[in-house]
């Protein structure tokens, strides 16, 4: 998801992920497919394949720590501010922390278009000592959305293959 925040100060472009589900939804699915899991599993250990149960308490804990990781990700969030004289990224899961700033006027958005067509653009700000990919987790649309978004911030843009037709779809 891009955001864009332009008043007459500053520009600030806010980049996250798509999230299709919070945290209490997580915990929920969690519960609703934990429940039917566990009581077949008690009911095959009644029944005395004990086995069973580890396999089940083993699965549901697998289950558990990958649905925490990804919604873990899905807080991720960028937030890029144009000021008068520098352009700052921030950068955090819960709570921005600065990343990388560049001088207003030496920065630049620097595009890596597609190889293959399973690929996707990247964008990067640059300057003439360093180099920072913003928007690593946007999905393709989003990151069209980006690239607008910092064209309009006033960022010149360049692409890596210059020389190639311009197409992205």
């Amino acid at each position: 998801m891009v955001t864009e925040d332009f008043s007459q100060t500053n520009k600030v472009i806010t980049l996250q992920p798509n999230c299709s589900a919070t945290w209490k939804q997580t915990q929920l699915f969690l519960l609703v497919i934990s429940i039917p899991s566990l009581i077949i599993a008690s009911i095959w250990s009644f029944l005395g394949f004990w086995l069973v149960l580890p396999f089940a308490g083993l699965e549901l804990g697998l289950l558990a720590f990958l649905m925490h990781r990804v919604c873990y990700k899905t807080h991720t969030r960028q937030r890029i501010s144009f000021e008068d004289k520098v352009v700052r990224i921030q950068s955090g899961v819960y709570q921005l922390e600065d990343v990388k700033q560049f001088e207003r006027g030496d920065v630049f958005l620097w595009i890596k278009k597609p190889v293959k067509p399973m690929d996707m653009l990247e964008l990067h700000l640059r300057d003439e000592q360093s180099d920072y990919e913003v928007g690593a987790f946007l999905n393709n649309d989003d990151r069209k959305l980006a690239r607008s978004a910092l064209k309009k911030a006033g960022l010149a843009e360049t692409l890596d293959r210059w020389w190639e037709k311009e197409s992205f779809d």
